[in-house]
């Protein structure tokens, strides 16, 4: 199965880009990681390669909480389907780091318990990265915005998914812990689910 992962595009996809990146390929499925905006869902979803594709998603820390509901997508927040041969699962939202409620926002602690609901899954989708080390938070918020969340460390610690894609971090990056390996998207990224 190939996947197209779309993560924080924040308002600058096209179809050129689009075209230019899926050169030759056309994909089986779409995971969606967050902070796009409406032109980008929009782009996605009435571009020829991948107007007809099946998305599935969570939000941002930029998104609002619908966005992807709005337009069809399957958010996958706390939930999870399955896939061909996989169980996806989804967390949304990213590290607090500013009191705005309009936006989804853990602290570690809240993020430990809301990963405690989602069952098991082979793919996990995140916005956010995982934290594997505790940090000082000042006033229940971080410092720094792009720290991870240690709910999502714990809950590939416990389940063991075989793939966790993230976003947020405004870089591309691979690296393995234990049996998972973890994929940071940005903007377009292209795997083959083996």
């Amino acid at each position: 199965m190939n996947a197209l992962i779309v993560s924080d595009t924040h308002g600058k996809l096209t179809q050129k880009k689009l075209d230019d990146f899926l050169f030759k390929r056309k994909p089986d499925v779409i995971f969606i990681l967050g902070d796009l905006s409406e032109e980008d869902i929009e782009v996605l979803q009435t571009f020829e390669k991948t107007k007809d594709v099946a998305m599935y998603g969570v939000i941002g820390n930029h998104d609002e909480i619908h966005l992807l509901k709005s337009h069809g997508i399957t958010d996958l927040h706390l939930k999870t389907v399955k896939i061909g041969d996989y169980t996806v699962g989804g967390f949304g939202g990213s590290l607090k780091y500013k009191n705005d409620a309009s936006y989804l926002m853990y602290t570690n602690e809240m993020s430990e318990a809301a990963l405690k609901l989602l069952a098991p899954c082979d793919i996990l989708l995140t916005h956010d990265k995982p934290c594997f080390k505790k940090f000082p938070f000042f006033k229940n918020m971080a410092l720094s915005a792009h720290s991870g969340l240690t709910g999502i460390a714990e809950y590939i610690k416990r389940h063991k998914p075989k793939y966790h894609f993230h976003g947020h971090i405004h870089k591309k990056s691979e690296c393995k812990w234990k049996d998972t390996i973890i994929i940071c998207c940005y903007e377009l990224g292209w795997v083959t689910l083996k």
